[in-house]
């Protein structure tokens, strides 16, 4: 993510303002608590980094249901269904 300050008489961003606020983890973090329904659907349109951040992201991409969850929780549950038989 990118935070380039174009505006006339804007300060320029410190380099740890760029470091915390250029990481893909900061956003994936925000846009998990976001609803479901606006990392969907608005979210993706604001622009291409953030659609970037949302697709290349693995717990967003199962929050969406777009990815499955990895096999060690279906197998737990698996093991857990067949003990209650």
């Amino acid at each position: 993510m990118t935070t380039d300050s174009k505006e006339e008489g804007a300060p320029p961003a410190s380099n740890a303002a760029l470091k915390v606020f250029g990481t893909n983890e900061l956003a994936e973090m925000i846009f998990l608590g976001l609803p479901i329904r606006d990392v969907l659907t608005s979210t993706q349109r604001i622009c291409r980094e953030w659609k970037a951040v949302i697709e290349g992201s693995l717990p967003i991409q199962q929050a969406l249901f777009r990815k499955p969850i990895s096999d060690e929780r279906l197998m737990y549950r698996e093991l857990a269904d067949g003990a209650a038989d």
